[in-house]
Parts: structure tokens; sequence; C-alpha cells
């Protein structure tokens, strides 16, 4: 995915599924995904705070605007998936936070 307008570049990933075709995967052992839903906002702004000096960092890691850093550290919102993986990709510390609170 490129994003129009952003200076970061694309982040390539490759999945595997084992599973046949038309296998379902199911449920994340040992993660409740609604309540990870619920506390993403919190996760992702504590994670931001502790692994970025600054708004402008964030926005140049993620090729985002400062209004949604600001709704990303007031815990408006959080990012969509493309962020977050490249969140993962990019940084090692990342996952564990954001799971953290589901677990």
């Amino acid at each position: 995915m490129v994003v129009r307008g952003s200076s970061v570049p694309p982040v390539r990933l490759t999945l595997v599924n084992t599973r046949p075709a038309g296998e379902s995967c199911g449920e994340f052992p040992g993660v409740d995904v609604q309540d990870l839903a619920r506390h993403l906002p919190d996760a992702w702004a504590a994670w931001l705070r502790a692994s970025f000096r600054n708004p402008a960092d964030i926005q140049r890691a993620f090729g985002v605007s400062e209004r949604t850093v600001r709704d990303w550290l007031a815990c408006v919102s959080a990012p969509r998936a493309p962020v977050i993986l490249k969140a993962v990709v990019d940084y090692p510390s990342a996952m564990p936070a954001l799971l953290r609170r589901a677990a």
C-alpha cells in the first residue's frame, strides 16, 4: 500500500496461511479481540509516547497529519491496520505493547 503524498516507503509483507482453503482461522488463543479493540487507542497512545520523542517524529514515521497524531495521543482514535502493520514491522516493541492489555 502506498499512501499518496506520504514520504514513508511502502512495507512489503508476506503472509503465509497454512490452513486448507475454506477453513476458518477461528479465534486467537489467549487474546480477547474485543478487549483489544476497546483498548487499542489507549495502548497505541501509550506506545507512541514511550517510543517517540515528539509528535513530529510520529508524523514522519507513519506519514500522517498533525491532526491524526493529536487524535492518537489524545486516545480519540487508533490507526487502521496498515499503520499498525508498519509499526509491528518497523518497531519490535509495538506488538507486545499493543497486545499486553488483551492477554
